[in-house]
């Protein structure tokens, strides 16, 4: 059971038991003669005049109404289409690059993942930038950093196979240090040094 039609069932539960309350104890003749009798009464004459109609008159209001209602649903069907709804909630927006890496340092800290995710983001950058400097296409700069022919500092290519699943770091520091040194090694490789 959902939880909202749990809490209709006890709303309900509650309001009746309230009611029962009500009639059984002080007020029960209040009740009685403001709410209960003047609804009898007013069905004893609804019940009263609908004997009396005419069936004719009774049944040709069921017809029109019925008619109504369905004229009303073929003009739904064939009329043009209703306006578009308003969209109540918009997904959010996606996070730049420079977001998420950001977002990747501040968890660096505390989760290994975020440290291999933090590496695998900056394996994009860097195949984009060997593609770039070289004037080679995305394939061929992939291969190239895979086979690290491109850079010389070996905590650079320590860094980057950081992102083995089975690799751990040491400590914290150890990989806050190794990742200083690939981002002073990369600024100097885009500059082409």
């Amino acid at each position: 059971m959902r939880p909202k039609s749990a809490l209709r069932v006890i709303a309900f539960i509650t309001a009746f038991a309230g009611v029962a309350l009500l009639l059984l104890f002080p007020l029960r003749e209040l009740v009685r003669t403001a709410l209960l009798e003047p609804l009898i009464t007013a069905y004893h004459i609804a019940h009263w005049y609908l004997l009396r109609l005419p069936q004719l008159l009774f049944w040709g209001a069921i017809f029109l109404f019925a008619t109504y209602l369905l004229l009303r649903c073929y003009r739904r069907a064939l009329g043009p289409p209703p306006p578009p709804r308003a969209q109540k909630r918009r997904a959010p927006p996606l996070l730049s690059e420079v977001a998420q890496v950001t977002l990747l340092l501040r968890r660096t800290h505390r989760h290994p993942f975020a440290r291999r995710s933090l590496a695998g983001s900056l394996v994009k950058l860097t195949v984009r930038m060997i593609a770039r400097r070289e004037g080679l296409t995305l394939s061929e700069a992939r291969e190239r950093f895979a086979s690290f022919t491109w850079c010389d500092d070996p905590a650079v290519e320590e860094f980057f196979r950081s992102r083995s699943p089975s690799y751990r770091w040491d400590r914290n520091a150890d990989f806050h240090k190794k990742m200083q040194q690939t981002i002073s090694f990369l600024e100097r490789y885009y500059q082409g040094e």
